[in-house]
């Protein structure tokens, strides 16, 4: 009914809206220009992440509202952890540390019944049109050569996707959840830490350079502290994670990604002469 949306919106998104639907729910409502089989994707993916016990936000139900789908959860209360990095950046040390903390929490449940993280991956290396065939080539051989996983992932984990309310942080948008490599997951983080544009508002413009340095360190650090993560093994997943976010066009992000994708195929090129020496 067209009279349901006239509820108070509380988010935009690239894929959907955020509406306050009641006293305790909020419905996710999908642009009308997205594939309908997202829904039902987000649906499932929702429902496994809270069935394994991880701090969600409860899906409780789906709606189609002028001819939109979307799917209810229980609202939670509370800034999201980006927007509280420009409240208090002096608290971005121990923000960050609990944003790995949260991460690897993640990371410690296999599923297998999500997305193939590899497969969704290589799809969209394939599909990016900004590189050469060459480019597409070298970060697909990179893909294949890495070892492939059956770790849950979320595949967008960034500070604007936890909201920190009083009874503690929330992990929301499982849309994109995937069974797969920990590694890429950490990668593509690290990747968004390091040209990810935060929405207006969330972020003083001032803050955005030094706090994206400061926190994409200090979660490197604290990430590789909790889980022993390998350093070297984490950069090698760094070409086809800059590719795979290239196809995601995100505004802003464009040029800074393919300079970077250009110096990283560089490297993969020398390493490939010297490994066939």
């Amino acid at each position: 009914m067209a009279g349901e949306l006239q509820r108070p919106i509380i988010g935009y998104g690239r894929t959907a809206d955020i509406y306050r639907w009641s006293a305790t729910e909020v419905l996710k409502l999908y642009h009308a220009d997205r594939p309908p089989d997202l829904v039902d994707r987000e649906w499932h993916s929702a429902q496994r992440v809270q069935a394994l016990g991880l701090p969600v936000p409860a899906v409780v139900g789906q709606r189609r509202v002028d001819g939109r789908r979307g799917l209810i959860y229980r609202y939670m209360a509370g800034p999201t952890m980006l927007q509280q990095f420009g409240k208090t950046p002096w608290r971005v040390l121990g923000l960050t540390r609990r944003f790995a903390e949260l991460h690897a929490a993640i990371h410690q449940h296999t599923v297998a019944d999500l997305p193939s993280q590899r497969e969704h991956y290589a799809d969209l290396i394939r599909q990016t049109t900004a590189i050469s065939n060459t480019t597409s080539a070298a970060a697909l051989a990179v893909l294949e050569s890495l070892p492939d996983g059956t770790q849950l992932c979320h595949g967008d984990f960034h500070p604007d996707q936890i909201i920190l309310t009083p009874q503690g942080p929330v992990i929301i948008d499982w849309l994109t959840a995937c069974r797969g490599n920990p590694l890429a997951d950490v990668a593509l983080t690290a990747l968004i830490l390091e040209v990810g544009n935060p929405p207006a508002g969330r972020i003083s413009g001032l803050l955005v350079r030094p706090a994206r340095s400061i926190a994409r360190s200090r979660y490197l650090h604290w990430y590789a502290t909790i889980t022993g993560a390998d350093r070297e093994q984490l950069a090698a997943w760094q070409l086809p994670i800059a590719v795979v976010r290239l196809s995601g066009n995100f505004p802003g992000e464009a040029a800074r990604l393919l300079s970077l994708i250009g110096k990283l195929e560089a490297q993969h090129a020398v390493y490939t002469r010297r490994k066939g020496r």
